[in-house]
């Protein structure tokens, strides 16, 4: 069974808590080619294999979450010490032991990005129920539920489940990316590029469930 780290941003590791986020879209990285009259059938071939090559894993897999953090009133003796895990997300702080004396942080540190989360500290466990490949823009409005988009809040102007997901999609996806300046060609260009909701990128779509 294979273990992969996964980022979760926001508020998502409470709707995972919560039960009302069992779903998540990944870019594929890259992008698979589209070539002539050969698209449709090149892409079904395609999706067969990277289906099976998921960075994440399988159905059957675990994924453990990172979200973003902040170590607390780190209380020693001399031989064991003691850690507080405040995760960011709905504020729960958990107590963890170092009996090897290994660890060492500071009392009150910032708040910590999620990428930085050690598996030692992983309160959220995930077993990978379902991997598929499809267009971001297909996803269904039972989809952007178990995304995490149903609460009215979210819908705000939008007029569609869609139009709630596309909004969260770019806030995450569409950034404007670090550049490059090419001496050769004169011109300058994203070093990652974006994967903005218009351009309809592939990705992974994980469905999960919680682990005890």
């Amino acid at each position: 069974m294979k273990e992969t780290g996964i980022i979760m941003s926001g508020d998502h590791p409470k709707l995972i808590l919560d039960g009302i986020k069992t779903q998540t879209r990944r870019v594929i990285k890259p992008q698979p080619s589209q070539t002539g009259n050969i698209f449709v059938d090149k892409i079904d071939r395609e999706i067969l294999t990277m289906v099976e090559c998921c960075p994440y894993g399988q159905v059957g897999d675990r994924l453990w979450v990172r979200e973003t953090h902040q170590y607390l009133n780190v209380a020693s003796t001399a031989s064991e010490h003691d850690f507080g895990v405040k995760y960011k997300a709905d504020g729960e702080i958990k107590w963890w032991r170092d009996n090897a004396g290994i660890m060492d942080y500071p009392i009150n540190e910032k708040i910590r990005p999620s990428i930085h989360l050690k598996e030692m500290f992983v309160r959220i466990w995930l077993e990978i129920t379902e991997v598929r490949v499809e267009r971001v823009q297909e996803i269904s409005d039972v989809d952007v539920q178990a995304e995490g988009c149903q609460y009215p809040q979210w819908l705000g102007s939008h007029t569609s489940w869609q139009g709630a997901y596309k909004a969260l999609w770019d806030s995450l996806d569409a950034k404007r990316k670090p550049t490059k300046f090419d001496r050769e060609q004169g011109i300058t260009e994203p070093i990652t590029p974006s994967y903005a909701w218009v351009s309809n990128p592939w990705v992974w779509v994980i469905s999960f469930k919680g682990v005890e």
